[in-house]
């Protein structure tokens, strides 16, 4: 699978129902980009290439984390909270 299929893919793997997932595909993007090396790419050539895919990965975390913030409030059960003054 294509770098770019994955990282967009990632935006919409949920983190809070779908977390290995994740993971998986995390890993898989790690050994893509560290199978390049062995394949005789040199790593300091890579580097603003590994950072624009790191800063893309970046994204699609943040993109998670910002829809689990806002559907936390629909997944979390109510709570009653009283408070008492002395």
């Amino acid at each position: 699978m294509f770098l770019p299929l994955q990282t967009v893919q990632l935006m919409d793997v949920d983190l809070l129902r779908q977390q290995q997932r994740w993971k998986n595909t995390l890993m898989d993007v790690r050994h893509m980009m560290a199978s390049l090396i062995q394949e005789g790419f040199n790593p300091s050539n890579m580097r603003s290439w590994r950072l624009h895919w790191d800063h893309q990965l970046y994204k699609a975390l943040e993109h998670q984390y910002q829809m689990g913030l806002e559907s936390l409030n629909q997944n979390l059960p109510e709570m009653k909270i009283e408070l008492i003054f002395r």
